[in-house]
């Protein structure tokens, strides 16, 4: 089967998958917002991002698994795969042993990071549940997936998730109707985890026997050295990942209140959504863009490059515009005005979505080139730069602050180095052009969101009927801009001409 087929597959199956997930979520969440009172969805916020912190120990081990075995795959060297394999699940069941030791030390300390009332709950039994939740994806089987997806199989891991997210959630809700026990709730997803990366093991044991032989024989000393060395470097990209994004809750938590948290979390949800359709789009192209890059085609690689910006930047741009302009309204209709926020926070966070979809592109095409030590303190720059910024300007302009954090810490660092190394390192062209159609990119989504804007301001209409006509208002004045600024663009041309082909393929 061809790259574009199995990215077709896969990303078909995810899509698809993550939108019977997101039904499930938020009827799962809707239901919590009224069974259980708002402090949970603060604190089920909170311990989510500390557990995330608490993953840095993965050290990146996991994508630098993956770009090993694209070569190897693509050769059909069964024995080297069993090795890597081999050397993935000794090092993640240590990983998993490390953060369990790691959140234990770090109970103690767990009210320093609230402010509120929080004796409504043990909150040490209930943070003990969110780690056990961590450390199972560890310790269960979890690395047997990367085999799956780095052959373009992520269509049965996406299948597998989809499954049993659906049937966690229905548990989810008839727990939270009958019992109202936040404890039960998470029980239920630790379970749902275990049941998942077992379910994937055994589709893999089943489609790569070999990697179930036993011999004492190892990875090579060298070949661990060479892994390490990646691992540290992304180690230091995930911090920076971990610190834009899992801190926000953090910081919120211990300068404005737990509430707030909570009340974020439904605006983070949304966004999360979003963003995890982008994300199971290039986890379905991963392996492709991996498998190019084995093949050593310039040329290619850098078209394929050119056109999937541009297609990350019209979803990045529709979906950001939609967040900005009427997430509000969505919020208001689905659990009431109360839960509403301002509009600053939407217009921020859907700019954020959009330096999202263009650091996607970068970190996918980083990773499956194997670019891992080149810029590997730049990460460590920018989460330093979002965490100072972030904690001055909360105390100044409140939640808004914290968001601006992460943005000023992206465009200082990530959003004009990271190109720079990709093209030194893999591309014959002058990184300026890319610079440029960013430049031009962003000028076009506050096009978009301003003209979107001004249209939904004089089409005042409420409830369920004026989101419907909102929201169709983003979708159409995005496309009707961009098919006029790009209609002629290469890029543009390229893309259609792919899909074209795709269609009459079909």
């Amino acid at each position: 089967m061809s790259r574009t087929k199995n990215s077709i597959k896969n990303a078909f199956t995810g899509i698809m998958g993550q939108i019977l997930v997101i039904i499930m979520q938020f009827l799962t969440r809707t239901v919590f917002i009224y069974t259980l009172n708002e402090q949970y969805l603060g604190i089920s916020g909170l311990f989510t991002n500390i557990i995330s912190m608490l993953s840095l120990a993965e050290l990146g081990v996991g994508t630098a698994i993956m770009y090993k075995l694209f070569k190897p795959i693509e050769e059909e060297d069964q024995h080297k795969i069993y090795l890597i394999m081999k050397f993935y699940k000794t090092v993640y069941r240590a990983i998993g042993l490390v953060i369990l030791v790691i959140g234990l030390a770090l109970m103690p300390f767990l009210k320093f990071f609230i402010k509120g009332d929080i004796s409504f709950v043990n909150i040490y039994f209930i943070f003990f549940l969110h780690l056990i939740q961590c450390v199972s994806s560890y310790i269960f089987y979890a690395y047997k997936s990367a085999l799956i997806n780095a052959n373009q199989k992520e269509y049965i891991t996406s299948l597998i998730n989809t499954i049993f997210l659906f049937i966690s959630n229905i548990a989810q809700i008839i727990s939270l109707f009958l019992c109202k026990s936040f404890e039960l709730y998470i029980t239920i997803s630790i379970f749902n985890i275990i049941a998942i990366n077992i379910a994937a093991s055994i589709f893999c044991n089943k489609l790569y026997p070999y990697i179930n032989k036993k011999t004492n024989e190892t990875l090579p000393k060298e070949e661990k050295k060479e892994i390490f060395k990646d691992c540290y470097a992304l180690f230091i990209y995930k911090v920076n990942g971990v610190v834009l994004s899992a801190t926000d809750n953090i910081i919120i938590s211990k300068f404005i209140g737990i509430i707030t948290v909570g009340f974020y979390s439904n605006y983070s949800m949304i966004y999360s959504i979003l963003n995890n359709f982008l994300t199971k789009f290039y986890n379905a192209i991963t392996a492709s863009l991996g498998n190019l890059h084995a093949q050593n085609d310039k040329k290619t690689e850098y078209d394929v490059f050119m056109q999937i910006n541009f297609l990350t930047f019209v979803i990045s741009t529709v979906a950001g515009v939609e967040i900005a302009l009427v997430s509000n309204e969505f919020i208001k209709l689905w659990i009431g005005e109360k839960f509403v926020i301002s509009e600053i926070i939407a217009w921020l966070l859907g700019y954020k979505f959009f330096l999202e979809g263009q650091k996607k592109v970068l970190s996918t095409y980083r990773n499956t080139m194997g670019i891992f030590q080149q810029a590997k303190y730049r990460p460590a720059i920018g989460a330093l730069i979002n965490l100072i910024v972030s904690i001055i300007l909360v105390k100044f302009i409140g939640l808004p602050g914290v968001i601006l954090g992460t943005v000023i810490a992206d465009l200082s660092t990530y959003m004009w180095y990271d190109p720079k190394i990709i093209y030194q390192n893999s591309f014959e062209e002058k990184v300026i052009e890319y610079y440029i159609k960013r430049l031009k990119y962003t000028i076009v989504f506050f096009i978009c969101g301003i003209i979107s804007l001004c249209i939904i301001k004089i089409t005042p209409i409420t409830g369920l009927f004026g989101f419907i006509i909102h929201s169709g208002i983003c979708i159409l004045v995005s496309a009707a801009v961009i098919l006029v600024l790009f209609r002629n663009t290469k890029e543009f041309q390229s893309s259609v001409n792919r899909f074209l082909k795709i269609i009459k393929r079909r």
